[in-house]
């Protein structure tokens, strides 16, 4: 798109070309490859239910996510309670992923990426309990690397005596569904 400016008189016209370069600031160029590696390192920081090292964890996957997609990750898989019982010791979880595929990369720069796999959340002394997840995510690349704008999780509740919701119902507003050629966060 060019750059247009108006004269006087309120007529468009053609900005110059150097003005136009400086106007519009280089974006970065997502790579679906990238952006696959980057929510399965985002998962395994997200998803982390191990006792010594889950806080910290989770406290550096919030921190590449935009804060509208942080709130509901946390409401649905790092509440106080589980939280809690995780760094105390009396819950352990574990994600073990079976696929991450692209789905599409869109003209804006965003890249929606599909997840498969299994959440197992046990409390000590008891046996698992496991649930199918399907993750989809919207991320995209800034200027200091992949951001998630969004996500959408499918998959019942993982039933536990002290924590009775671990995997959640979808909490967002709209679908992002691979026929569509362009995808907006709802943030």
């Amino acid at each position: 798109p060019h750059l247009r400016t108006m004269t006087a008189n309120g007529q468009p016209q053609e900005a110059p070309p150097a003005q136009q370069a400086a106007a519009a600031p280089a974006q970065p160029t997502a790579n679906a490859a990238e952006a696959c590696s980057f929510v399965k390192w985002w998962l395994s920081e997200a998803m982390n239910f191990q006792p010594s090292t889950a806080a910290a964890s989770h406290k550096n996957a919030l921190g590449f996510a935009k804060p509208a997609a942080a709130q509901v990750f946390v409401q649905q898989y790092w509440s106080p309670e589980l939280a809690q019982a995780v760094t105390s010791g009396t819950k352990v979880g574990s994600l073990e992923l079976s696929q991450i595929n692209p789905l599409a990369v869109n003209p804006d720069g965003t890249v929606v990426i599909k997840c498969l796999g299994v959440l197992s959340m046990q409390d000590v002394g008891n046996p698992p309990l496991t649930q199918n997840l399907e993750f989809n995510f919207l991320v995209k690349k800034e200027p200091d690397g992949y951001r998630v704008l969004n996500f959408f999780s499918q998959g019942g509740a993982v039933q536990t005596p002290q924590i009775q919701q671990v995997a959640p119902q979808p909490q967002y507003q709209e679908p992002m569904v691979p026929e569509r050629r362009s995808y907006r966060p709802v943030i």
